[in-house]
Formats: structure tokens, sequence, C-alpha cells
């Protein structure tokens, strides 16, 4: 922005000095026919004078006359040496605005493929963050999934023991009492569905953890 601010400049810049150019030639070629118009008009009533005065001094006459296009042919010198010193400089700004002018359009150019760049960097962003938000999301969930299966004790929600319960006379497995003989109300069929329930805890517990040895009933 800032380059194209300084351009913008340099070009008004150049434009007025232009103007100004122009304006000063206007105004010398102006000047210059004045000054013509004022000598002419001084030598041709000198001119009269002296022919009124003398009666015919038609040599003084000739040469107030040719002094005076000699100082007309001198300011017309001048005036065609201002004027290609003018041209000059109107050729040399023609020239630093066309430059100025590649340059802008350069530019312009540049900024344009810049802005399409940034636009181009920015959509790739905002697909990332939402990229990026849902494999959070998917993380997080993930997590919470893990942390809520390390809370479940399969054994514990499979087998329920009770050794030391409050009034109970045998360990308890499943409300299985647990002994090695039938003994009052306790019988063979209670019995051996107990240890029936410590057979699979044990091969369960042992399956679990990838044990090699094996278990003989």
């Amino acid at each position: 922005m800032e380059k194209e601010k300084d351009k913008q400049r340099r070009l008004r810049k150049a434009l007025s000095i232009n103007a100004g150019i122009a304006q000063e030639q206007d105004k010398q070629i102006d000047s210059a026919s004045r000054h013509s118009e004022e000598i002419i008009t001084s030598a041709t009533s000198n001119e009269s004078e002296t022919s009124h005065e003398h009666g015919g001094g038609g040599s003084d006459g000739g040469d107030i006359l040719q002094r005076t296009v000699n100082t007309l042919q001198q300011e017309i010198q001048h005036l065609q040496s201002a004027c290609c010193e003018h041209e000059e400089e109107l050729w040399q700004l023609n020239s630093l605005l066309k430059e100025q002018a590649h340059l802008s359009h350069s530019l312009t150019q540049e900024e344009n493929d810049l802005m399409m760049e940034f636009n181009a960097v920015e959509i790739d962003a905002r697909v990332f963050q939402e990229t990026h938000q849902q494999l959070t999301h998917q993380c997080h969930a993930a997590e919470r999934e893990r942390y809520y299966l390390s809370k479940v004790h399969l054994h514990s929600a499979l087998f329920k023991i009770d050794i030391y319960g409050h009034g109970l006379d045998h360990p308890v497995i499943n409300n299985l009492r647990l002994s090695h003989r039938p003994k009052g109300t306790l019988t063979w069929p209670e019995v051996n569905a107990a240890w029936s329930y410590c057979a699979q805890l044990i091969i369960y517990v042992g399956s679990t953890i990838k044990s090699s040895q094996k278990i003989y009933g």
C-alpha cells in the first residue's frame, strides 16, 4: 500500500511539473509577443517622429527598422532555444510517466497475485482448523471411552465373591456357598455349582493374563 501511495504521489508531482512547464512556456511566449509588439510600436513611433522632425530621414528610419529586425531575430532565437529545452523536458517527463504507469501496472498485478495467494492460504487455514477441531473432538471422545473402560472390572462384574460376610458360615461366590462337603442345608449340587464358578474364574483370569500354565481338574 505504501508503494502504491508513493507511486500516486510521484505521478501527481510529474503531472503538476508538466502543467507548470506548459504554463511557463505560454507565459514566456506571451511576454515575448508583447515585447516584440512594444519594440515594433516604439520603432514605428520613433521613425514617424524622426520623419516629421527632419522631413524625410529615410536612412535613420532604415537603421531603426534594421535594429528592430535584429532584436526580433534574437528574441526568436531565444524562444526557439527555450522551446527546445521545454520539449526535451516534456519528453523526459513523458518517459517518466510511461515508466511510472508500467511500474503501477506491475505493482497492481503483483498485489492481485499476492491477494489471491493470501486468500488461498486463508482458505487452507480454515480447512485445517476445521479438521483439527474434528480430530480433537475424536481424540477427546476416544480418551473418554478409554477412561470409562478403564473403570470397568470384568472379573468383579461376572463373579461376586464374599468371603467374610456377616453371619456367613462359608465363603459365597455368586450367592452359592463354597465348601468341600455338604453340611446341613448345604447340598452337593450347590457345592458343585460353587466350585464350577471357581473353575470358571480361574480359567477366565488365566486367559485374561495370557498364562501358559495348564489347569487340570
